[in-house]
C-alpha cells in the first residue's frame, strides 16, 4: 500500500520517453532520466518515511502482533527492502521504452535464481527469517546496481547530460498523464492489498501467509 507513493510516476515518464527515443534526441531523453531519477529519490525517502511511521500502528494492523518475534525488525527489513528498490531501477524503465526490455528480464532474472537459492540455503542451514530477509535486500541492490551500469554503458550521453532539465510544456503533460494513473493505482491497491490488510487486522497473520500463498 506504500507503494501508492509512485503515483502512476514510472508509466508517465516511460511513455513520455517513446518519443525522443524515435527521433534520437539525447538532450530529451536525458532530462527527461533525470526527472525520473529525482522523482524516483523522493518516492524512495517518502515511502521510508512513511513505513516508520506506521510502526506505532502495527500491533492494529496484526492481530497476534503480541505473540511474535521480531516482528517491527522485520517490518524494517521488508520496508528496506521496498525502499531500496526506487534507487537506481529507474533506468529500467529505459531499456522498456527503447524496446530493450529482455535486458532487465535477464538481470532480474539472474538475480532472483540467486536469491532464491541463498534463501533456501540460509533457512536450511539458519532457520533465521532475518537472513531470509537480508538476502532479499542485498539481491535487489545488486540488481539495481548491475541494470543501472549497464544502461550507463549503453547510453552514455545520460552522464554527460546530467544537468538537463524538462521544459514547462513536457511537465504540464507528464502532470496530466500522472493525473489519469492516479484511479488506476487507487484501484490496484483497493483490489490487490486490502484482503491481507483485512485478515491480519481481524483473523491473523498467520491466515494471511496461507491465503497468500
Amino acid at each position: 500500500m506504500l507503494s501508492f507513493a509512485e503515483l502512476g510516476v514510472g508509466s508517465a515518464i516511460v511513455f513520455s520517453l517513446y518519443g525522443p527515443l524515435a527521433k534520437n534526441d539525447e538532450e530529451s531523453v536525458s532530462a527527461l532520466m533525470n526527472l525520473f531519477k529525482k522523482a524516483y529519490d523522493a518516492i524512495g525517502i517518502i515511502i521510508a518515511v512513511a513505513g516508520m511511521v506506521m510502526i506505532p500502528i502495527l500491533p492494529v494492523l496484526i492481530k497476534d502482533y503480541s505473540s511474535l518475534n521480531s516482528v517491527t525488525y522485520y517490518f524494517v527489513l521488508y520496508l528496506t527492502n521496498s525502499v531500496v528498490s526506487y534507487f537506481f531501477t529507474y533506468k529500467r524503465s529505459l531499456l522498456i521504452a527503447d524496446q530493450k526490455e529482455y535486458i532487465s528480464a535477464l538481470n532480474q532474472l539472474k538475480y532472483t535464481a540467486v536469491q532464491v537459492v541463498l534463501q533456501v540455503t540460509v533457512l536450511f542451514l539458519f532457520h533465521s527469517y532475518a537472513y531470509y530477509l537480508w538476502v532479499a535486500i542485498i539481491c535487489t541492490v545488486l540488481s539495481n546496481f548491475t541494470i543501472s551500469r549497464k544502461v550507463d554503458r549503453l547510453y552514455p550521453y545520460l552522464n554527460k547530460n546530467k544537468n538537463l532539465k524538462v521544459n514547462r510544456n513536457e511537465i504540464h503533460h507528464l502532470r496530466n498523464n500522472i493525473a489519469g494513473m492516479v484511479g488506476s493505482k487507487i484501484g490496484s491497491i483497493v483490489v490487490r492489498s486490502t484482503d491481507n490488510l483485512l485478515l491480519s487486522a481481524f483473523i491473523g497473520i498467520t491466515v494471511v501467509g496461507i491465503y497468500s500463498n
